[in-house]
């Protein structure tokens, strides 16, 4: 039996800030249907939540990732900007090697050496 590496890469800024892989799966679904209401649909979060995160990540890279348009009829519109296409792109480039380094690494079962070093109860002595 093999024992796989698994991980996912989450971004620090120098003031503390994480932008979580969440974060980044958000970015990368605004990107493919051009809607926030849409990635918040198919990530099963809700449009604040969503909208939420947008405004912190906004905030915190002092430049906006992702505008938004508010919709009438034909619901709005959600874009990344060049920043914003940017850090994705750098994001999966490095997520992209952080799995090829993940995979190369299997553990086998076999070459876990257990030892048994919990103690043992005492049976030989009887409880009076």
């Amino acid at each position: 039996m093999q024992i796989r590496l698994k991980g996912e890469i989450s971004l620090e800024l120098e003031n503390g800030f994480t932008i979580s892989y969440r974060m980044m799966e958000l970015l990368m679904v605004i990107e493919k249907t051009g809607s926030l209401n849409q990635a918040a649909k198919d990530l099963g979060v809700s449009y604040s939540h969503s909208w939420n995160i947008l405004n912190r990540l906004n905030c915190q890279l002092q430049q906006p990732i992702v505008i938004t348009q508010r919709g009438g009829k034909g619901g709005g519109i959600a874009q990344l900007t060049t920043a914003g296409k940017s850090l994705l792109q750098k994001y999966l480039t490095v997520r992209s090697t952080f799995f090829e380094i993940l995979e190369g690494y299997c553990i086998s079962i076999d070459d876990i050496a257990v030892a048994d070093d919990s103690p043992k109860p005492d049976v030989s002595k009887k409880k009076v």
